[in-house]
C-alpha cells in the first residue's frame, strides 16, 4: 500500500560550510560543498545558543502543516556543555614539578599534570606545549562533578603524543577532555587505540580534540551489559579525526551517546575500515544514540596516505539500537574515485546471528547529505517504522547507484513492515552502466511524499516500490525529472 498524501512542499537543508583539517598541508582549508542555506515558506526556525564551547544549537522540531514533523538538531543537554572552572592548575613545558601549578609557576610534566586530574581537578596544559607518554589510565577514578582536562593560552592546541599507546578507561565518572592534540605512534601502526572506553563508564566528554596516527581512534564499549555492567553518557562533539588506520569513532554506550559535529577525513585505508562505525549491543538494549551534524571526508582511501578514491562505507551502523537519531550529517567523496563499496549511510544489519537480533527500531533518519560515494548512497534494513525525510544526494549512474534502498540487504534480521519516506531528493548523475535508480523500496505499507528525483539517462529509474516502477499518475506528489547535463 502506497499512501499519497497532500502536503505543503516545506523544504529546509542547512548546507553549512565545514572547517576540515588538511593533514597533508597542515592547514585549515573552506570546503564549500553548498555554501548556502535554503529556507522557504514564512518560518524563521532556527534559534541558536551559543556555547562556550563555540557550537550552536537549534530547536527540535519544524511542524508542518499536514502531520509531518522535520526533527532538526538535538540541543546539547547540560552534561556534555563545558564545565565551570574553578581553581585551576596550569602545566607547561618551562614549568617546574616543584613548582606551585599556578599561571605563573607551573607543573612542568604530562605525568604531573595527569596525577592531579586523577583526584577530579581542573588542569590546564599551555597552547604550543607538547608532551609525549606511554598511556594514561584511568581506573577507579569516580567523582561526582568533572575533572577538567583543557588549555590556556594562545597558540596551537596542547599536544600529547602516545609513541605506542592511547587512553585506558574502566570504572570513571565526570572526565571532561577540552581543547588538545592526540597523536598515535604513526599512521598504519596496528596496536594503538587513542581512547579504549571499557567497562563502567559514565559521564565522559570529549569536546574540541584532534585524534590522529592511532591504530583506531575511539573504541566504544557499551560496558559487559550480559553482567550487569553498563556504560552510559558518553559524548565526542566538535572534534576532528583523520589519518586512523581503522577509523575516528567506533562504538556506542549502552545508554546516551551524543555525538554531534565531528569532521572525519582519510581514516582507514588499507582497502578498508570507516570514518565512523556506530555499533549497538546485540544481545540487550543499546539506545537514545545521537548521532547528528557529523561529516565525513574521503573515507578509507584504497592505498592510504597514497592516495586512491573510497573503498568502504564511510558511516556504519550495525547492531541493535533503539532510539537512534541519525540527522543532518554530510557525506562528501571526490567524484569518480569511489569504489562500488564505497556506501554513504547504511544502517543495517550485519547478519551476526550468533549475537542475536539486530534492529533499529524508531529510527530517525533524516536531513542528511551525500556525494559521489559507491553503489549505494543511503538505505536501511531491520528498521520497522523509521522516519526518512529530508535527505540529499547526488550519484554517479555509471556505478548503478541507489540513492535510497529499503531494505538494502535482503534478509535482514528484524523486516521492515512499514516506512515513512518523504521530502527527499537525489540528482542521478552520467549514464548508466546497468541500473540506477532515486528509490528503491520493498516494503508492504509505504508512504512516499514530495519526494524528488533528477536525472540525465532515460534509464534511470525514478522509484521502484515493492517490484513495480512509478511514472505518471502513481507519481502522486513525488516528482521524476530529466535533466540536461
Amino acid at each position: 500500500m502506497v499512501h499519497m498524501i497532500l502536503l505543503y512542499n516545506v523544504r529546509l537543508l542547512s548546507s553549512l560550510t565545514p572547517v576540515i583539517w588538511n593533514p597533508m598541508d597542515n592547514i585549515l582549508v573552506l570546503n564549500k560543498l553548498e555554501n548556502r542555506i535554503k529556507c522557504l515558506l514564512p518560518v524563521l526556525f532556527l534559534i541558536f545558543s551559543v556555547f562556550s564551547s563555540g557550537y550552536a544549537n537549534a530547536q527540535t522540531t519544524l511542524e508542518t502543516p499536514n502531520g509531518f514533523t522535520r526533527p532538526l538538531p538535538k540541543v546539547w543537554p547540560d552534561w556534555v556543555k563545558v564545565p565551570e572552572i574553578n581553581n585551576p592548575i596550569y602545566v607547561c613545558n618551562n614549568g617546574d614539578d616543584d613548582g606551585s601549578g599556578t599561571e605563573s609557576d607551573p607543573y612542568q610534566s604530562i605525568e604531573k599534570a595527569i596525577s592531579v586530574y586523577k583526584q577530579g581537578k581542573a588542569v590546564l596544559l599551555c597552547r604550543g606545549g607538547e608532551w609525549t607518554i606511554d598511556n594514561i589510565r584511568f581506573v577507579g577514578n569516580r567523582f561526582t562533578e568533572y575533572a577538567y582536562l583543557g588549555s590556556y593560552g594562545s597558540g596551537a592546541k596542547p599536544s600529547i603524543t602516545f609513541p605506542d599507546g592511547g587512553i585506558f578507561m574502566e570504572g570513571v565518572d565526570h572526565l571532561y577532555f577540552h581543547d588538545i592534540k592526540f597523536t598515535g605512534g604513526g599512521y598504519g601502526i596496528t596496536k594503538s587505540e587513542f581512547a579504549r572506553v571499557w567497562d563502567g563508564i559514565n559521564y565522559v566528554v570529549f569536546n574540541d580534540v584532534e585524534i590522529t596516527e592511532f591504530a583506531l581512534g575511539f573504541n566504544i564499549s557499551e560496558g559487559r551489559i550480559e553482567n550487569g555492567v553498563n556504560n552510559t553518557h558518553f559524548a565526542v562533539v566538535n572534534s576532528v579525526g583523520y589519518w586512523n588506520r581503522s577509523g575516528f569513532i567506533f562504538g556506542g554506550v549502552s545508554d546516551h551517546t551524543f555525538i554531534d559535529g565531528n569532521t572525519a577525513m582519510n581514516n582507514g585505508g588499507f582497502g578498508g575500515a570507516h570514518n565512523y562505525y556506530l555499533a549497538g549491543h546485540w544481545k540487550t538494549d543499546t539506545k537514545n544514540y545521537v548521532f547528528q551534524r557529523n561529516k565525513s571526508y574521503s573515507n578509507a582511501p584504497r592505498n592510504g596516505k597514497d592516495g586512491g578514491g573510497c573503498s568502504r562505507g564511510a558511516i556504519v551502523v550495525h547492531g541493535y539500537i533503539e532510539n537512534l537519531f541519525f540527522v543532518d550529517n554530510v557525506i562528501e567523496e571526490e567524484k569518480g574515485t569511489s569504489e562500488l563499496g564505497c556506501w554513504g549511510f547504511p544502517v543495517d544489519d550485519g547478519r551476526l546471528d550468533s549475537w542475536g537480533t539486530e534492529s533499529f527500531p524508531n529510527l530517525t533518519y533524516t536531513g542528511n547529505v551525500g556525494k559521489y560515494t559507491g553503489n549505494l548512497l543511503m538505505g536501511i534494513t531491520s528498521s520497522d517504522d523509521a522516519l526518512v525525510g529530508w535527505n540529499e544526494g547526488t550519484l554517479e549512474a555509471e556505478k548503478d547507484a541507489i540513492g535510497f534502498a529499503a531494505p538494502n540487504k535482503e534478509n535482514g534480521s528484524t523486516p521492515i513492515n512499514k516506512i515513512t519516506v518523504v521530502h527527499n531528493k537525489f540528482r542521478v548523475e552520467g549514464s548508466v552502466r546497468n541500473q540506477s535508480t532515486g528509490i528503491k523500496i520493498n516494503v508492504p505499507d509505504v508512504v512516499l511524499e514530495h519526494n524528488e528525483v533528477t536525472y540525465e539517462d532515460p534509464k534511470v529509474k525514478c522509484y521502484v516500490v515493492n517490484g513495480t516502477e512509478l511514472n505518471g499518475g502513481s507519481l502522486g506528489s513525488n516528482t521524476c525529472v530529466q535533466i540536461t547535463p
